[in-house]
């Protein structure tokens, strides 16, 4: 650092005032030029970008070489049959004679301008010559056309071997000049504002079109007229419009391929976003940017008991937790981080009180996924429920939950929730207690109908000769529920010892079941519930 500062001492010692003020202008112009590079920062992203304008180029392209090849063919034909039946000038084909020069030019372009063709034909209809940078053929082509016009201009050819244009053909050539200028002034425009190619390779057609016009007509016509001059100047004012259209064309092009880009991002950090919230929350809810629920779910509107889309979720959760809900899912846009919050679902049948999970995706698809992972359900019934109805008997023993009870079960959530204490009491149960295992099927029953999963005997059609597997307590066949080909789980044998083992076990399955999603786990439908024959059945899909 030091040595730096001592040569900047040094430099400012010898050189003068004004020799420092030219080099800081000239720096500052330097700086101005290189806001006119458009190219992003980033080699792979302006690879990127390349290859996406490319897709694009070759229709126009195609377009415009065959568009120009038509053209030169009949111009090409045209002169051929005046020239070729000429008495007083035939041809000879020599290179003596201007007319020879002409032809070999026009009928070269035809040809370069066929192969072309032939190519991005290739390209676009098979997919192969992808190895080309197709945005290079374009300006090459293109500059070789617009260099190589003096050569096809009849009037320019004539003048270029020192002939009278009058003499060497036969048509009229009567302002053939600013016919040439009017033709580069549009084809220019044209390539400027509808092929699409980068502006950093773009100026380079219009560079050598004003070069070529400009050496040819100072070598041909030294002392031109005042007409053609301002023809002239206007030739490249027009070039440098052109080229600035095509700039903020250009500009606008990238910011729309940097959203749609960005746009992809965010949908693919949703989807995965979408992905790990289904593994780990019991449902994902999708909402837009009015809090509304997205599309048609059947799992949604099976949780809810009513159709939801379309419906605002906060008209879901009880009034007093409205706000909390608003506050999160703000704190959720602001911060860009997962924001969790308990609230209370206001159901048809139940309230439930979950863990809502937020995540603020910021695309238009979709702007919010809320995961809901359920803690503690309450039926609206719960006064009506078998149980309080025993516990008006006098069945004190369904009142309440032991304190050793309690301590054994707190470290399982599910137990400790109303329907988790009544799946704890089945598994507690033993041999001789038959009438306790029936009130408890009986509250299992409620829960089953509070939570629309309950299916009565008759809906159910039993296949017993499909049978789909077995195991110790239970064995797994084919049925009809309501004319749906499903699954049920039935006790193996009949005995009593082995049901009541088979409804503690198979109790415990249906409370897992009937909160978990999971694709590599068969969904749970519905359930057979018969307290005074002491059965349960699963149905599963």
């Amino acid at each position: 650092g030091s040595v730096c500062s001592l040569e900047v001492v040094k430099v400012q010692r010898v050189l003068p005032q004004g020799t420092m003020a030219v080099g800081r202008r000239m720096c500052l112009w330097l700086s101005r030029c290189r806001s006119l590079d458009l190219r992003f920062s980033e080699s792979a992203q302006e690879s990127l970008f390349k290859s996406s304008i490319e897709e694009h180029l070759l229709v126009p392209f195609m377009a415009l070489v065959l568009l120009t090849g038509i053209m030169l063919s009949f111009h090409l034909f045209a002169n051929y049959r005046r020239e070729g039946v000429r008495s007083d000038r035939p041809m000879n084909w020599e290179w003596q004679d201007p007319r020879t020069l002409w032809f070999t030019v026009v009928l070269f372009n035809i040809m370069l301008q066929s192969m072309l063709a032939v190519a991005t034909c290739i390209r676009y209809w098979f997919g192969l010559l992808t190895c080309w940078s197709w945005e290079t053929v374009a300006v090459a082509s293109m500059s070789w056309c617009f260099f190589s016009t003096p050569l096809m201009s009849a009037w320019h050819v004539a003048s270029i071997y020192g002939e009278d244009p009058a003499e060497v053909w036969l048509h009229d050539l009567d302002g053939a000049q600013m016919n040439d200028v009017v033709i580069k002034i549009v084809v220019v425009s044209a390539v400027c504002l509808y092929i699409p190619v980068r502006t950093c390779v773009l100026w380079i057609v219009p560079t050598l079109a004003s070069i070529s016009h400009i050496c040819a007509s100072a070598y041909i016509q030294p002392h031109q007229s005042s007409l053609h001059l301002q023809a002239q100047c206007f030739m490249f004012f027009v070039f440098i419009f052109s080229v600035h259209g095509a700039m903020r064309n250009e500009k606008h092009v990238r910011e729309r391929w940097l959203a749609i880009k960005r746009a992809d991002q965010q949908e693919s950090v949703a989807g995965a976003f979408r992905t790990v919230a289904t593994a780990l929350c019991d449902l994902v809810i999708v909402l837009d940017e009015d809090i509304c629920i997205i599309g048609p779910d059947t799992r949604l509107d099976a949780f809810f008991g009513k159709c939801v889309s379309g419906k605002k979720l906060s008209e879901l959760i009880v009034v007093d937790d409205q706000a909390r809900f608003l506050d999160t899912l703000l704190a959720a846009t602001q911060s860009n981080e997962i924001q969790s919050v308990p609230v209370t679902l206001d159901l048809a049948f139940a309230t439930i009180q979950v863990q809502l999970i937020v995540v603020d995706t910021q695309t238009q698809a979709s702007h919010y996924l809320v995961g809901l992972h359920s803690v503690e359900h309450k039926p609206k019934l719960l006064a009506e429920s078998p149980e309080h109805t025993m516990a008006a008997e006098g069945d004190t023993s369904q009142q309440s939950i032991s304190l050793d009870d309690t301590q054994t079960q707190v470290q399982s959530l599910a137990t400790t929730t109303l329907t988790g204490k009544v799946f704890a009491d089945i598994s507690r149960l033993n041999a001789s207690a038959d009438s306790g295992l029936q009130r408890q099927l009986e509250r299992v029953a409620f829960i089953g109908q509070s939570e629309h999963w309950l299916v009565g005997t008759e809906d159910v059609q039993l296949l017993p000769d499909v049978v789909l597997g077995s195991g110790g307590f239970g064995v797994v066949v084919g049925a009809q529920l309501r004319g749906q080909a499903v699954a049920a789980k039935l006790p193996r044998q009949s005995a009593q010892l082995n049901s009541l083992k088979f409804v503690s076990t198979i109790a415990n399955e249906l409370r897992i079941h009937r909160q978990i999603r999971h694709p590599n786990i068969v969904p749970f439908l519905a359930a057979c519930v018969d307290p005074d024959r002491s059965e349960l059945a699963l149905i599963f899909e």
